[in-house]
């Protein structure tokens, strides 16, 4: 019989509309506010929605990875990188070299170095921090490397480009290039409910806000990519921009303005595309964040039950997860209890979509 491992929700920035797909603006046309996705959706859980056993796809672990890590404000003289790998507790490392302006820090982990051997073939995750033990203010976010999107070179190396994000998100690219592309910096929905504040290096010469349901969330990657187009929400070329700063550089601060009620579970993604960069579209998801403290908000998204988690009853389990702003949550259940890279493990699993109900639970 396969035991129930853990709970896995993918939350965050993926989302679930009662809409089969997103409608698009059209000129002046008002559409009327939807609000199904605010009543509870109907389940069959006598016929779940269940994977079959199937490994992941095999990572190519590097050999090597150096993180770069650039600020603009300076002081990395006096940060440091806290590391840590899958089954490994975190450790805090002085950066190998900082540069004489302050900005820029880098590290090595040589994974064929006696030292670091114990660390090779994990899950690697980092946070920026002061170079003070056990002071953890003005931290990063936790952030996952996923050596999938950072594969090594031929030479066994993976190179992390970090830069500060919006708040205390880390963004990570592949190249220090893509750190000084103009893009958008930050875009977060305006707490009307009716549009998109944005904040970008420069004014983009063009924009496209796409609205991804569930039904696309859930799709492989083919057919996302196939199917992009339809939840295509509003495009057009930005006017009206204003001075501002973002992580002490100069910025431009503008917004899309919507017909169209914001739904929490709709994952919206913001492309944009510069003179400086012709044709090459930046992807920026939108934060829901600034939602939370809205009538609105606390009208249809609060939860005062104490059923979160799992409850057993006799013969099942019933699964609550209170997560307002996700899109799409999965109840993975897992071959075994042990991840792939350790000796005897194994990342096979099945699952079940989780379904979206009052108050932002999925159940």
């Amino acid at each position: 019989m396969k035991k129930l491992r853990f709970l896995l929700p993918i939350i965050g920035l993926m989302v679930l509309s009662g809409c089969s797909s997103a409608s698009k603006e059209s000129g002046s046309t008002i559409e009327p506010d939807n609000t199904q996705y605010e009543e509870p959706l109907e389940v069959d859980y006598n016929a779940p929605d269940i994977r079959d056993f199937s490994p992941k796809n095999a990572v190519t672990y590097p050999t090597k990875v150096t993180l770069h890590y650039h600020n603009d404000n300076g002081g990395n003289a006096g940060r440091a990188f806290y590391v840590w790998f899958s089954g490994v507790n975190g450790t805090q490392y002085a950066p190998d070299h900082v540069s004489s302006d302050g900005k820029d820090m880098d590290i090595t982990f040589d994974f064929t170095k006696p030292e670091y051997q114990h660390l090779a073939k994990r899950r690697m995750f980092i946070i920026i921090k002061k170079n003070i033990l056990d002071n953890w203010d003005d931290k990063s976010d936790d952030t996952e490397i996923n050596f999938e999107e950072f594969p090594p070179n031929s030479n066994g190396l993976t190179e992390v480009w970090i830069i500060p994000g919006e708040g205390s998100v880390l963004e990570l690219y592949a190249t220090k290039e893509e750190t000084q592309m103009d893009r958008a910096l930050a875009a977060s929905a305006s707490t009307n409910w009716k549009g998109v504040d944005v904040i970008s290096t420069i004014m983009p010469t063009e924009y496209r806000l796409y609205a991804y349901t569930g039904a696309y969330l859930k799709a492989d990657r083919s057919t996302q990519s196939l199917t992009k187009k339809q939840y295509l929400l509003k495009s057009g070329t930005p006017t009206g921009g204003t001075n501002t700063t973002f992580n002490d550089k100069a910025a431009k601060s503008w917004k899309i303005s919507l017909n169209y009620t914001l739904h929490v579970n709709v994952q919206y993604a913001l492309e944009t595309v510069y003179s400086t960069a012709k044709g090459k579209f930046t992807n920026k998801y939108v934060n829901l964040q600034t939602l939370y403290e809205t009538p609105r908000f606390e009208q249809y998204y609060n939860y005062s039950g104490n059923d979160l988690g799992v409850t057993y009853k006799g013969n099942e389990s019933t699964f609550k997860v209170w997560a307002p702003t996700a899109g799409l949550v999965r109840l993975n259940l897992y071959q075994s209890g042990t991840p792939s890279n350790y000796t005897g493990g194994n990342d096979s699993y099945s699952g079940y979509n989780m379904v979206f109900q009052p108050g932002g639970i999925w159940e």
